[in-house]
């Protein structure tokens, strides 16, 4: 059961620098529907996604991709759980993934999506993590990619992932439906890494080291 939740669930954030700058960057990319966050391993991606929600104090839906979402059905039915797990949803009968639609993914999907995005307050964030969990050829990149189509005003949707949007989505982009932060967003300043250091040693922080750890990230 807790792999279940944890699937659903949105990471807690403690002991963590606010990354004001990084704050105000997803502040003016939430004027298009979609987000994509993509940098290594470490990089910080989830934690700054969720630290910022917790900033703005943005209701979300927070979905975890692993392998097993390579069958989409996975995907629709955590979702549902995540939409009857909020305290803020309206009420809402989702689509079930029957027989009749294996030929129709992309229809369904739509209809999927736009009753999942209809049952949520504006302003709402869903939050799709570590996305490069599923590879690019995978029918999951098709059904997001029709789900994206539909977000309504008032709705945002941030992917995070290791990798760059997949080229299924390139299009995105170019129609200014689509922003992106990537590795040189993420990566700290030199103020970040002190302010983290400090943070996590109580000691007296030489500046000369705090430079020098700088300059490895």
């Amino acid at each position: 059961m807790n792999a279940r939740i944890n699937k659903i669930s949105r990471p807690l954030m403690t002991d963590i620098v606010p990354r004001e700058r990084l704050f105000r960057l997803l502040d003016s990319s939430r004027l298009r529907p979609i987000i994509w966050v993509n940098g290594p391993g470490g990089a910080g991606k989830s934690s700054l996604v969720a630290s910022y929600i917790d900033s703005r104090m943005l209701p979300c839906l927070w979905y975890q991709v692993d392998s097993g979402d390579e069958d989409i059905a996975t995907l629709f039915h955590y979702l549902r759980m995540a939409l009857d797990h909020t305290h803020f949803a309206l009420p809402a009968t989702l689509p079930a993934l029957t027989p009749e639609y294996q030929l129709g993914v992309e229809t369904f999907s739509r209809r999927y999506f736009e009753k999942l995005f209809a049952a949520l307050p504006a302003p709402c964030v869903l939050v799709i993590d570590d996305c490069h969990e599923v590879s690019d050829e995978s029918l999951f990149h098709q059904v997001l990619r029709s789900g994206l189509c539909e977000i309504p005003q008032g709705i945002n949707v941030i992917i995070i992932s290791r990798n760059a949007p997949p080229p299924s989505l390139i299009h995105l982009r170019s129609r200014s439906r689509l922003s992106l932060i990537s590795w040189n967003d993420l990566r700290l300043t030199s103020v970040e890494t002190e302010a983290i250091v400090h943070l996590r040693n109580t000691g007296v922080a030489v500046k000369e080291n705090i430079q020098r750890l700088h300059d490895k990230i």
